[in-house]
């Protein structure tokens, strides 16, 4: 503000009748300088802008190719699963993850919702609010929401609600989950709400995560990691089982399943998606990863080919005010 105000006092214009007469070829010029450095001083914020401010794109990575919601869900109503990887905190990710199940609903897909953010001890309370049974502030009470549930879940669960959308709270007690990352004793009051079977292979699942552990700060402890590692396959084995037993109570007529979790769970593949394929080889499933660049210019889709079969790329969160 303080460097506009210092040009507009400079402007001969703005000094009043004691400014001396302007001729029209000095007005014009004036009023160019104005301009000029008006330039200087917001171009490099302008471009700033202009780089991390896009909107929401959906890519093919085999391609390269974009293509609309409306597309997106043409392809995958067909499907069994569609695994919708976000980066759990990403505006953008969750405005697509809601206008495709908005279209899903619009095409008349039958479509259940899977979601990581709820757990199996909570499906009871799930199912009394979607029908009606309770209010939304018990429900919230009842169900240990995430922190960002109202900023971006709730238009999903209100989605379901509103067109009595199947919601599956797939994911294992967090408790228990806790418990097997310290290798303490499981509760066994909780034990029956995780998966029948469990596995947690040295493959490049483990690869993945050791890595991402590493990068992250995580325990150089190779027992401490193994230990966090058997917990996220147990979260995997979990919310995989949810997943097909819907899908084989539901054979008489097909179902899209639409599994929303953080994308380390579905990526290249693996996690939750490689276990969905050993309990349900048939199985005709979708990947959507989330990325967010902070140039669209220099983002290389070609990087990203075996990621997913689809991509969300997003723009940076907006700063908070």
């Amino acid at each position: 503000m303080n460097s506009l105000y210092a040009l507009k006092r400079l402007n001969p214009m703005n000094q009043g009748r004691a400014a001396m007469p302007m001729s029209k070829k000095f007005r014009r010029l004036a009023i160019s300088l104005i301009a000029v450095m008006l330039g200087l001083l917001l171009g490099d914020r302008a471009v700033a802008q202009d780089e991390t401010s896009f909107a929401p794109k959906i890519l093919a990575t085999k391609t390269g190719q974009e293509i609309s919601v409306e597309q997106l869900a043409e392809t995958v109503a067909k499907d069994d699963v569609v695994f919708l990887g976000e980066e759990h905190d990403s505006d953008g990710a969750h405005q697509l993850q809601a206008a495709l199940v908005r279209e899903l609903i619009l095409k008349g897909a039958n479509i259940a919702i899977s979601l990581e953010m709820f757990e199996r001890d909570v499906q009871g309370v799930l199912n009394e609010y979607l029908a009606g049974r309770i209010s939304e502030e018990e429900f919230l009470y009842a169900s240990r929401p995430w922190n960002n549930y109202a900023e971006h879940y709730r238009e999903v669960i209100e989605l379901a609600r509103e067109h009595r959308i199947p919601v599956i709270a797939a994911n294992v007690p967090r408790e228990l989950a806790a418990a097997i990352a310290k290798g303490q004793a499981v509760d066994q009051s909780q034990a029956a709400y995780r998966a029948r079977s469990l596995n947690a292979p040295s493959d490049l699942y483990w690869e993945k995560f050791a890595e991402i552990m590493k990068g992250h700060g995580g325990s150089e402890n190779e027992t401490a990691n193994r230990r966090m590692y058997e917990s996220q396959c147990l979260k995997d084995d979990t919310m995989a089982e949810a997943i097909t037993d819907f899908l084989a109570t539901h054979r008489h007529r097909h179902v899209t399943v639409v599994h929303l979790c953080g994308k380390f769970h579905s990526d290249f593949g693996l996690g939750t998606a490689a276990r969905v394929a050993w309990r349900n080889g048939l199985a005709r499933m979708t990947i959507v990863s989330t990325e967010r660049p902070e140039n669209l210019e220099k983002f290389d889709i070609r990087k990203y080919r075996t990621q997913g079969h689809y991509l969300f790329v997003v723009p940076p969160n907006a700063a908070k005010e």
